[in-house]
């Protein structure tokens, strides 16, 4: 029986179609806290956009731009969010950074926890 390899651009559709919480890294990151600094998706339903896949390949295979991709639901709104993020040493940086983007939070990656915006 021949094995068929998923390639990542479409593991990672499947999660944005799931609307799972994921950060996955385009180049190794040692920095701490994650911020979005481009959107490619914002809405309730990611599965109806057909050029998606198209923009999280491009993604991946552009290592120079973003350190990553990343997935977020916001339960509150039932709005799934699809990022190319930035990432920081700083917690105070993050937070500006963040801020200025209008970002509603950063994700903390050592802690693997959400951190509001004030």
């Amino acid at each position: 029986m021949r094995h068929l390899e998923t390639s990542m651009t479409q593991k990672l559709i499947n999660m944005v179609n799931a609307k799972q919480d994921f950060t996955v890294d385009i180049i190794e990151s040692k920095k701490r806290y994650v911020v979005s600094n481009r959107e490619l998706y914002k809405g309730t339903n990611p599965s109806i956009e057909p050029d998606l896949i198209v923009e999280v390949n491009e993604a991946l295979n552009n290592k120079e731009r973003f350190d990553s991709l990343g997935g977020w639901l916001d339960k509150d709104t039932g709005i799934y969010y699809l990022d190319l993020n930035d990432h920081y040493h700083d917690l105070e940086v993050a937070l500006s950074v963040a801020k200025s983007n209008n970002q509603l939070a950063i994700y903390d990656k050592v802690e693997g926890k959400v951190i509001t915006v004030i």
